[in-house]
Parts: C-alpha cells; structure tokens; sequence
C-alpha cells in the first residue's frame, strides 16, 4: 500500500463530477483534497492494528483512504446515497485488499452495528458534528479514544473548561464521556469547496462514566443550566425544574452550589449532585416537546364529523417546550405551566396535555395520577402545535412513569387531536386524513429557519372558518417534488414548493402578516410561508447568511413579538 492510493484536487473533483454531486450545504458537504492534511490527522489519530475504526460523513473517501492505508478495518458511515455506492468502488480501485464496510444511514439515528467500533475518526459535517458526537459515544460505548475534525469555533467549546467564555453544552456532555483536547488546526485551503471557517482536530480518550444511570436527568440539567447564559442558577433552573425560587436556592446550596452562580461555573461532577440530590428517573420523568412547521398544508373538502381532509406535511424543529411528570394520588391530573406566555396556557381539563395524561390512564389498569410541569417556549396559538406537542410530551412522559409499554401511544394520540400523532412521530412526514394517517418521510439534511412570531394569536377554528367562508380555492399539490427535495437536502428547491392553502385565510384574519411576508420575499430567503393556521411565519434559509437586516426588519414591527433562528430535527 503507498500513499499514492491518496485523493489529490483533481481526484476529488471527477469523482464528484462521475456521480453529478453538487456539495450540500444542508449536509456540511467540504470534502478534503489535500493529502498531507490526511496523512497528519491519520498520523494524529493513533491507529493499532487490531483497531476497527468508525468513520462517519466519508464523503468522496479522502480521509478514508488514508485510514485504510494503515491496515485498520473501517466502517464508513454515509447519509447521501450517491457516496454511499461510490465509495466501495473507489477504494477497491486503489486499495483492493482493504477492509472497508460502508453503511448508508444517518449517524444520528445509528444505533447499532455488526463490527464493534474502537476508534472515531471523522471529519464531521458543521452542521451536525456536535449531535453525531453525543450520539456515536452514547451509542458505542467500546469506542475508547477517537479523533474528530470539526468547525474551529466547535473545537473550541468541545475542549472549553468550566468558567471559560466558551464553555457550553458541548464542552459538559463530552467530558461526561471522555477527556478532550485540542491537537491541531487544518486550514479552510485543504477543503473543496472552501469553507468559509478554519477547522480544528479534537482528540479524546474515554473514560467512566460519572453515574451510571444518571445519564438523562445530569443532561436535561445541563440544557437548563445553559438555557439563559447571564441568568442565575437559581433563576434559571426554577421554571425548568418546575420548583419554587426558595426551593431551588435550598436544592443548589444543598449540594454546595453557589445559587448565584452561572451553569458555566458548574463541571460534571456538580451536575452529577444536583441530579441526584432533585430526583432519579423512577419518581421524575422528563420530555421534550418540539414546534413543527408545516412545509404543504392543502386544504381540501369538509367531512361530515366537521374536520376538512387534509395533506399536511409536517417537519419538526428544536424550538421546544419541556414537560416534566412525576407521580400523584391516584385520579389526580394537575398541570403547572411557567415560560413565555404561560399566563395564556390554561391548567385546567381543557390543557392538551392533561387530556393527554388522562386518555393514557384510562387505558391502564392500576389508578394513576400525575403531576405535570410545563416550560414553555412554543408560541401560544401561533400555528407551531405547542399545545399538541405538550400533549405528545405528555404521553411518552407518563407511559415511562407509569411503566405503560403495552399501549399503542399512536392510538391515545388521535384521540387527542389532529396534531398530536405528529408531535408523537417527530422529523418530517406527511399526514392525510385530519393529518393524523402519518407517513415518515426521508430527508437529506438539516433545514434551517427563521421564524418571525407574531404578537397576536390566531385560533385554529377560526382560520378555518375564514377559509370556508372565503370560499378560497384548493391547490394543486407539488408533493412528490417537495418530498424530492427533502430527500436531496435541497433548501433552495424546497423553498420553492412551500404552500399553505390557510394563508390567505390568516391574512385575512390579521392583514399585518402580508407585510412580514414581504420582508422574507425582498430579504431573497429560499421561501416563507404561515406555518399551519398562524400567525407564526417561518422562513426557510441559508445558514450561511446571517440575514441580519431581515431581523432588523423583523423585529421594528409591532405585529413581531420576538424572531427566533431553529433547524429542522431528525426525530
């Protein structure tokens, strides 16, 4: 084997021309081109021979090559169905005796594998290279040490320690699983295309895990400690925890944590306390709820039972609430909401999530009860489905509590309403009927989008109604070709195909969004549309840009409330 198995510029240029790629940036497509770089992170990665080495986001098969150099066995993981099928065969022409398995998939939704991994090695995509981390260490845990190329701000926090500007989220979970260091930087000259960021290779070495079983509430602590950087502990971890301010002081000072700290004070071991000192998994029981945006919403004739038919495609974003569960009296169904607008969320029978809790009760044979803690951050009536989410959250947090493995949770869902099957499902699908019969459907990347909420609500019924009476005309659809640019990954072909037949209704309704729809259309975002009956307006754009004037823009407007930047998530 000789380094001239090795990718140079023009290799890498007529291997993407053989297969008509065009690099995505939706999926942090920079492939490498320089052969030195290689052979130094290679070199860096410290391979043995007995090593099986995971390779996630392989792309042409640069990097790839250069691990097959060193006798490894390679298992090469790859989202984009096109390098999926190259690779294979560039390798067997230059390095025919390598042993390589290459698996197209997404990383962040890898679980398991035949081959047992070692070793990461990756030069992973921007966008998800953080996720994939978390996910590749928590889901193999016989990958001791690793070596991962990624955007030189990543880098950064990924090694941050406490107390640092760049102390986050990141920089705590990986030191939950292993010791991290900085061990290089590659330039932005190595990568085609050239990105515009320099690049930093992290090396870590795992090591045991702090607590054992603790895993899940030490992270939701994390999320919150972080949530609101320039709040206090005491502040910020009292809506998230769903305690009371004098409470929370006595939690934190309980396990010697300064209550007028900040969460990037804290290490591991401080979160590990504050984990076990709130409460294990068994009695508290926590869920995320995520907003959905609607991609296509044609709206067609009513049915008898009232509702229209619909085809409705739905894809989830991580602006979310949260919802904690935890135990009650037997028939007991109570509900605390707290976060932005939660004096419009009402506590009552009427709350979704309630009706949630009691639905799933009725299908268990022991009495149950719950008491239920919301955060809020999804809009209230903003056509975002925070209510349904909330619901869906609800479902999946009491059956864990109440140990309900044997109910259909899809089933209670719709019984619940339209939305919330959704909600329970997650990523992007389609939903025909009232868009409760879902379809998951593939997608190519991550999408990125501005969301201008909207001062004012718009009840779903009421849009509806507005529709009818307008007597607004039904769309051809483009589904097929949206659900093509999904699975490319193409944010500037599905920006073109955004539709929803409840627009005009919600403009009618409140004429001020046709303004904030202008914005989006003069700014030249990929495209914009109400996201489901309104009033929220979600632009799809390029991360790439900061579109600082739109949110000017944006936020001058007194029909604006807030401008929020979420993505797309997978599940």
């Amino acid at each position: 084997m000789t380094s001239q198995a090795l990718l140079n510029p023009a290799d890498v240029r007529a291997l993407a021309e053989q297969i008509g790629l065009r690099p995505s940036k939706q999926r942090g497509q920079n492939f490498m081109v320089d052969a030195n770089s290689v052979r130094r992170i290679v070199t860096a990665a410290q391979l043995r021979p007995d090593d099986v080495v995971l390779e996630i986001g392989p792309g042409l098969g640069s990097l790839t090559l250069g691990l097959l150099e060193k006798g490894v066995e390679v298992v090469a993981v790859e989202i984009d169905d096109r390098l999926a099928d190259l690779l294979p065969a560039t390798v067997a022409a230059r390095l025919p005796e390598a042993r390589l398995r290459v698996i197209n998939a997404d990383a962040l939704k890898l679980s398991q594998l035949e081959q047992q991994p070692t070793v990461l090695v990756a030069n992973l995509p921007y966008n998800v290279a953080v996720p994939v981390l978390l996910q590749v260490l928590a889901a193999f845990p016989t990958i001791q040490r690793g070596l991962v190329l990624v955007q030189q701000e990543v880098a950064d926090r990924l090694v941050a320690p406490p107390g640092s500007k760049v102390y986050g989220v990141p920089s705590v979970k990986l030191a939950w699983y292993a010791d991290a260091q900085r061990v290089g930087s590659v330039p932005a000259s190595v990568f085609w295309p050239v990105p515009h960021v320099e690049s930093g290779l992290v090396s870590f070495t795992r090591h045991d895990e702090p607590a054992p079983g603790l895993r899940e509430p030490v992270f939701n602590l994390i999320d919150a400690a972080f949530s609101a950087r320039r709040k206090m502990l005491r502040a910020v971890l009292a809506p998230k925890l769903g305690l009371g301010s004098a409470d929370t002081e006595a939690l934190l000072r309980a396990v010697g944590i300064d209550p007028t700290a900040r969460g990037e004070t804290l290490g591991v071991a401080d979160f590990v306390r504050l984990a076990q000192r709130y409460g294990s998994a068994e009695t508290l029981v926590r869920e995320r709820a995520q907003a959905k945006v609607n991609l296509l919403l044609h709206v067609k004739a009513k049915r008898p039972d009232g509702y229209h038919e619909l085809v409705n495609v739905f894809q989830a974003v991580d602006l979310c609430d949260e919802v904690t569960a935890s135990p009650a009296s037997p028939g007991e169904f109570r509900v605390t909401v707290s976060g932005e607008q939660a004096a419009a969320v009402p506590t009552d029978e009427r709350n979704l999530a309630v009706k949630a809790a009691q639905a799933l009760a009725g299908q268990i044979a022991q009495p149950v009860g719950v008491q239920l803690r919301i955060v809020k951050q999804i809009p209230v009536a903003g056509g975002m489905a925070g209510g349904s989410a909330d619901a869906a959250a609800t479902l999946k947090a009491c059956a864990r509590l109440w140990e309900a493995t044997d109910v259909n949770l899809t089933e209670v869902a719709k019984q619940i309403g339209a939305d919330v099957p959704f909600a329970l499902l997650g990523g992007t699908a389609v939903g025909y009927g009232r868009g409760d019969e879902l379809t998951a459907w593939k997608v190519g990347g991550v999408f990125h989008w501005l969301l201008a909420i909207s001062a004012h609500e718009l009840s779903t019924p009421a849009v509806f109604r507005a529709f009818d009476e307008l007597a607004l005309p039904s769309t051809e659809i483009a589904a097929d070709a949206l659900r093509a640019a999904l699975e490319k990954g193409d944010a500037e072909a599905l920006g073109q195909l955004l539709h929803n037949d409840l627009q005009p209704a919600a403009v009618h309704l409140l004429p001020e969004l046709a303004e904030v729809l202008a914005l989006g259309e003069r700014d030249g975002v990929y495209g914009c549309l109400v996201s489901g009956s309104g009033p929220t307006v979600a632009f799809l754009i390029d991360p790439g840009k900061d579109h600082a004037a739109l949110v000017s823009s944006l936020e001058a407007l007194p029909a604006i409330r807030q401008v929020r930047r979420v993505s797309s998530t997978l599940s």
